[in-house]
């Protein structure tokens, strides 16, 4: 049991919580909040020439601003979470995975012809990281929700995509996964809120 830290023994891991939380569902709210507003205005708010002269620029910002914010929470509560626990993978797979992404699209910008084998390459990269991370939350937190939920959450992004690129039935492809991602957020949710202890590296 001494290589347990228990969340209500310990105050740092109180706020690494904290942290986590806010990683996760700050851009969650923004995405929820540009999906509705979307869903509410109907598709023709969305053209190019209207972006900043109605409300859909400040909802973009909005959601823009709440995703910075869980990545700066996540930034500091993965670091945290390395340093508590030893076991610096935390932090390194949660930047690899957004480095990958970042140094592909600079890439992209000066590379135009290959943008989109580096848009896929950076995309893999992301999503392998993302992989080490949430495999390695569920390890060390015994929350069995981190790893299943983002593994439902990455086939539903697949089901989507192969509905669009088949286009055939893509009405019934995109339900499910919609469904499917719903189910899949209420795990990872779960898995953030119900995380009480972590395993210190041996």
């Amino acid at each position: 049991m001494q290589n347990i830290i228990h969340i209500h023994q310990n105050k740092e891991l109180q706020f690494i919580k904290k942290c986590l939380l806010c990683y996760f569902f700050a851009p969650l709210c923004g995405a929820i909040l540009l999906v509705l507003f979307l869903v509410s205005s109907g598709a023709k708010s969305f053209q190019i020439s209207n972006l900043f002269n109605n409300q859909l620029a400040y909802i973009v910002l909005l959601s823009l601003f709440l995703c910075a914010l869980g990545f700066i929470a996540g930034a500091i509560g993965f670091y945290r979470l390395s340093k508590i626990t030893r076991h610096l993978s935390f932090f390194e797979n949660f930047a690899f995975s957004f480095l990958a992404v970042i140094l592909c699209a600079l890439l992209s910008y000066l590379i135009p012809n290959a943008s989109n084998a580096l848009s896929l390459i950076g995309n893999g990269v992301s999503i392998f990281y993302l992989h080490k991370l949430y495999r390695e939350l569920s390890l060390y937190t015994q929350e069995r929700f981190f790893l299943s939920g983002f593994r439902l959450l990455l086939f539903s992004f697949m089901l989507a995509l192969l509905g669009i690129l088949a286009q055939a039935l893509v009405v019934i492809f995109l339900t499910i996964a919609v469904i499917l991602m719903c189910v899949a957020l209420g795990f990872l949710g779960r898995a953030f809120l119900n995380f009480s202890q972590v395993f210190l590296k041996a």
